[in-house]
């Protein structure tokens, strides 16, 4: 009977022990661990040979760095071989590609992490520049109704330069386009409306004396017809300097049957205003004297 139990708890023991056999890397030293790697890659079948030896691959790339691989040619520290002992040492072909896969495995997760930054990113750059798109659109439209057309039509420029680095929605690049459009061609033919017998100075009406007043006569010597032409007047003062600005539209067709003017301004047609009429003005600066002043034709609309 004692042998009997003897002999079974041999057995358990035999068994137990069994997987100490398993042929392990030993990286205690250069020689060693060279010896011991390929021991453990013998006992493996062809496949997982394969297998084991980019395991072996991905797990030293994963350990060691070129900064490492540079000090070490340098000040031969012994880091470098610490790490490699570390990441090797006593461990089995199973072992190996085991914990190779969990490094892979981790490298995918970083990755996608890094890929998933790298949209968010983007995606937070794209609204931050569309929201500075739709703020130089504003300013833009602003500047049209101001008649600041080469000031409006910077701003849209700036805009088709964003759309460049980043693709802006349709619909604000499609307006753009279409503003930009606009106002070349109305630039381009500012210069065919000009201004004839333009007058800046004081006089007397039946109810008040020495009112500031203007006038002046437009020719439209392009070929389009205009339902608008608006004139900015820049009156200065001694040195030269703008005191005050006054927009006027003597050219100005509306749906309304109680406007003053309800004609277009045709190709090779004028407009002038009744012998002996002015635009006066109101507020102005007592320092202004006569013929202190700039007009320009800063807007205008076609007939469609």
């Amino acid at each position: 009977m004692k042998t009997v139990l003897r002999l079974a708890v041999l057995l358990c023991l035999t068994l137990l022990f069994a997987g100490c056999g398993v042929p392990t890397i030993d990286a205690n030293s250069e020689e060693t661990m060279r010896s011991s790697i390929e021991k453990v890659k013998n006992t493996l079948p062809g496949d997982k040979k394969e297998l084991f030896e980019g395991a072996l691959k991905i797990i030293l790339f994963d350990k060691i760095t070129p900064r490492d691989i540079v000090q070490t040619k340098i000040f031969d520290t012994g880091a470098t071989q610490r790490k490699i002992k570390e990441a090797l040492h006593e461990k089995n072909a199973e072992q190996i590609i085991k914990e190779a896969r969990a490094i892979l495995k981790r490298k995918e997760a970083e990755h996608l992490r890094k890929e998933q930054e790298a949209q968010r990113l983007k995606e937070e750059r794209q609204l931050q520049q569309v929201k500075k798109a739709l703020a130089i659109q504003k300013q833009a439209i602003q500047l049209k109704k101001d008649g600041q057309l080469c000031q409006a039509l910077s701003k849209y420029q700036e805009i088709m330069a964003i759309d460049e680095i980043i693709k802006l929605p349709n619909e604000i690049t499609v307006n753009t386009k279409e503003a930009i459009e606009e106002l070349n061609k109305k630039i381009s033919y500012l210069e065919k409306v000009e201004i004839h017998r333009f007058e800046a100075t004081h006089i007397n009406t039946l109810s008040r004396k020495n009112i500031p007043a203007v006038r002046f006569k437009l020719n439209n010597t392009g070929d389009r017809n205009l339902n608008k032409v608006s004139i900015t007047i820049y009156f200065k003062n001694a040195i030269g300097k703008i005191i005050k600005e006054k927009n006027y539209h003597p050219i100005f067709v509306t749906e309304y049957k109680n406007s003053r003017n309800t004609k277009p301004l045709e190709a090779g047609h004028s407009w002038d205003m009744p012998e002996g009429e002015y635009y006066t003005i109101d507020d102005m600066p007592s320092e202004w004297q006569d013929g202190e002043a700039e007009i320009k034709v800063t807007d205008l609309e076609f007939v469609k």
